[in-house]
């Protein structure tokens, strides 16, 4: 089963990092307009600051401390930076995973306000990448097509 959450963490970030990699204008990661609220640059930040809250800081006890707020205020990272975070967070993701004694066990406390096993929050983990993944593909598919 870790094989599988590994395999899928890792997939997902590499479907981002495609996505990303698609804008040609790096200023084009960066568009809201209409009812698109957030950007997909802002939702990549989003997303690396999820994983790295609730898989490094969670389960792999790294001091990553979260400012969610901050993942959809920031503006202008170069698409070179967003990159190298997508490419940090799957090599945290894979680092971590395989290392879990037992997906059974109680997520650690203090991380969601529900609780649950570290399986099953990996399961929403997983649920919101691929969400917000396919988020990406759609901003990306509205803002740079004319």
């Amino acid at each position: 089963m870790k094989n599988d959450f590994d395999l899928y963490f890792s997939y997902y970030l590499d479907q981002l990092e495609h996505e990303v990699k698609l804008y040609d204008k790096e200023t084009d990661l960066w568009i809201t307009k209409g009812d698109i609220k957030n950007s997909a640059a802002n939702l990549v930040l989003h997303i690396i600051g999820n994983l790295n809250h609730f898989i490094g800081a969670a389960l792999g006890h790294t001091d990553y401390i979260r400012n969610r707020d901050l993942e959809f205020e920031v503006q202008n990272i170069s698409k070179l930076e967003l990159l190298e975070r997508i490419q940090h967070t799957r090599q945290l993701v894979s680092d971590i995973i395989p290392h879990i004694n037992n997906l059974s066990d109680s997520f650690p406390e203090g991380f969601w306000e529900d609780t649950g096993t570290i399986h099953n929050q990996l399961l929403k983990l997983l649920s919101h990448l691929a969400y917000h993944t396919g988020q990406v593909n759609y901003h990306r598919r509205t803002v740079t097509i004319d």
